[in-house]
């Protein structure tokens, strides 16, 4: 690698600090409009199964009606009911199967069952429901009795009526059907909403409508006003292209699978439902009940959802119907501006790998890729871009400066973050707050640049140029097994949903942090990353007046490339953007707090054994 100026020698011009303030600054701006959208917001929605309010309420001598209000009380806000089919109803006792025709024990569901098969199966006319002919008497196809068991008759009207009596909202569920018509969509969605069903959750594994049927499907959300309920980590086919095509009317919605309430005691259940609420955007929780069993099952969902709504509260949301954010509209100019602001100090970092006309010809790549910015892809890339470049920058600023720990530590964490930010301020929209889009160069950004600071710094301990030829040690060889271990285990455990399992200690530590802080920093920031880094820059400090890294330069340089692993954390924060800016924010302040303590205990705790090794050598 060549550079253009030694960063030991040469320190940043005005321009460079120039750079990063209007970056700052017009970031900022752009967050403003985000943060206005977020904080108008804040009603966060409680939901709970019919068929758990059902099924409890029986165990536990209660009506359903008397239950309802009594979660209601409790804060649940919601009931999520599931379509009925024919066999549901024979179960039940509601109608009977006489001669190859349904007779509804009620003549009130005449009505209703007619129009269940009228809309599943359109013109075939080969049944007879009740005492009279079904409409369309010309039989075109022959359907099995199997068949029309399986068929959907839609939500139960008695159960809608005794929802909306007791004030909650109705989330209905309808499941894909093969071979369903655009008709069928339009008309189970219109009845539902006519029984005052105004939220859409998907049932089963495929969205209705999967696959022609999923643009009249949000047609039909948006002509009966109904919103999209979109599960977070969920796996139904289709989902993404109906959040994607109707990002306006979309909500998030969490809920803890059964198996994994099982794992979890009541406290914990309150923190995962409240935490989804406050630190994901997300405006449902289907509550799911901690215990099945026992004396008293409705009571205990009560005290739980009560919980929940506490902490939410606690938390500052509101406990009402859900609805979605309102698009942060931000101008054109506003990118346009971001990307513009960044160019000199992308260019100013460009230096230390480019030179003559290279360096030339990437500045001026750099000044396109900025008002690249006012479309889509260019604003991906430049953010990729300063995501990856800005904590460089800031290790190429600290090795110059050669400040007290304490400031340098201050100043690689403020000139990173810009890189978040920038990150932030030009992915910004309603499709990244309800992640119906994400930064996809987040993997990229979170691993290039301890690559980048790596190969930097151990290159100046050795320089690559005399590795040529020369024997690989075991050391070596081991050494790079464990980063490459390190690495490949970051990036498995690297976002929300990743496979990467989590030790029972580090769950019980989680816990405990979550407890006694606003939010949970990165466990690979405040516990690793930051202390490594203040042990590596005071180390740097200590060298002052030295050339280059010091009397101890390969241990600098690994202690500086362990701690990048914090500053690549910090941006990486910033790329989720589904993420509330004030919970980001907070996040990054209180690891870099507490690594910052435990990286200055460790340095402590290190100075006997320096002076030692001094005092020998």
């Amino acid at each position: 690698m060549t550079s253009t100026t030694d960063p030991s020698k040469t320190g940043a011009p005005w321009w460079v600090w120039a750079s990063l303030l209007l970056t700052v600054v017009v970031s900022g701006y752009s967050l403003s409009i985000r943060y206005r959208a977020e904080q108008a917001n804040r009603a966060v929605m409680i939901a709970v199964e019919h068929d758990t309010v059902r099924d409890f309420a029986a165990a536990q001598g209660v009506g359903y009606d008397e239950a309802l209000t009594s979660l209601h009380s409790q804060g649940v806000r919601a009931v999520a009911i599931a379509e009925e089919r024919f066999e549901d109803l024979l179960k039940r006792g509601e109608i009977s199967i006489e001669n190859r025709s349904v007779i509804p024990n009620d003549e009130s569901q005449q009505g209703r069952l007619e129009r269940a098969l009228e809309r599943r199966f359109p013109g075939s006319g080969s049944l007879a429901v009740g005492r009279l002919k079904w409409r369309n008497p010309a039989p075109k196809v022959t359907l099995s009795m199997e068949t029309i068991l399986a068929t959907p008759v839609g939500i139960n009207p008695a159960f809608a009526a005794s929802i909306q009596k007791a004030g909650m909202e109705i989330i209905v569920r309808h499941g894909n059907l093969a071979g369903a018509p655009e008709r069928y969509i339009h008309e189970t969605l219109a009845e539902s909403r006519g029984l005052g069903a105004r939220y859409f959750l998907p049932l089963g594994e495929q969205v209705l409508g999967l696959r022609k049927g999923l643009e009249p499907l949000a047609e039909a959300l948006e002509a009966n006003d109904m919103l999209y309920c979109t599960p977070e980590f969920g796996k139904i086919a289709g989902d993404s292209i109906v959040r994607t095509a109707i990002p306006e009317r979309t909500v998030r919605l969490h809920a803890a699978q059964v198996a994994e309430v099982d794992k979890l005691a009541f406290s914990d259940l309150v923190e995962r439902y409240s935490k989804a609420g406050r630190e994901r955007n997300i405006r449902v929780l289907l509550v799911r009940p901690g215990n099945y069993g026992g004396n008293q099952p409705l009571t205990d969902l009560g005290e739980l959802t009560r919980g929940i709504g506490r902490a939410l509260i606690k938390e500052g949301a509101d406990l009402g119907p859900a609805r979605p954010f309102e698009a942060p509209v931000v101008p054109l100019w506003v990118f346009v501006g971001i990307g513009l602001a960044a160019v000199p100090t992308l260019v100013w970092i460009a230096g230390i790998f480019l030179a003559g006309r290279v360096w030339i010809g990437v500045s001026v790549l750099l000044v396109l890729l900025a008002l690249g910015c006012a479309t889509s892809t260019g604003r991906s890339l430049m953010a990729l871009a300063c995501a990856t470049a800005l904590p460089l920058g800031a290790f190429r600023l600290v090795l110059h400066r050669r400040d007290p720990w304490p400031a340098s530590y201050a100043l690689i964490a403020a000139v990173s973050l810009v890189g978040g930010l920038v990150v932030a301020g030009l992915l910004n929209g309603l499709e990244f707050m309800i992640q119906v889009d994400q930064f996809t160069g987040v993997k990229v950004a979170h691993f290039l640049p301890i690559l980048l600071v790596g190969g930097w710094l151990l290159g100046r301990v050795v320089p690559w140029s005399s590795l040529k030829g020369s024997p690989v040690t075991w050391g070596a060889l081991a050494g790079t097994l464990v980063a490459l271990v390190a690495l490949a285990l970051m990036q498995a455990r690297t976002g929300n949903d990743n496979p990467a399992a989590v030790s029972g200690l580090e769950l019980r530590l989680r816990s405990l942090l979550e407890a006694v802080l606003f939010t949970r920093p990165r466990t690979k920031e405040f516990l690793i990353g930051y202390p490594a880094l203040v042990v590596g820059l005071a180390l740097l400090a200590q060298a002052k007046g030295r050339p280059d890294l010091g009397i101890r330069p390969g241990w600098t340089a690994g202690a500086l490339v362990l701690g990048s692993i914090g500053v690549t954390s910090l941006v990486n924060t910033m790329c989720h953007l589904h993420t509330p800016l004030v919970v980001g924010f907070a996040r990054i302040g209180i690891g870099w707090l507490l690594g910052g303590i435990i990286g200055a205990l460790v340095w402590l705790l290190l100075q006997p054994a320096l002076s030692l090794r001094n005092r020998k050598t």
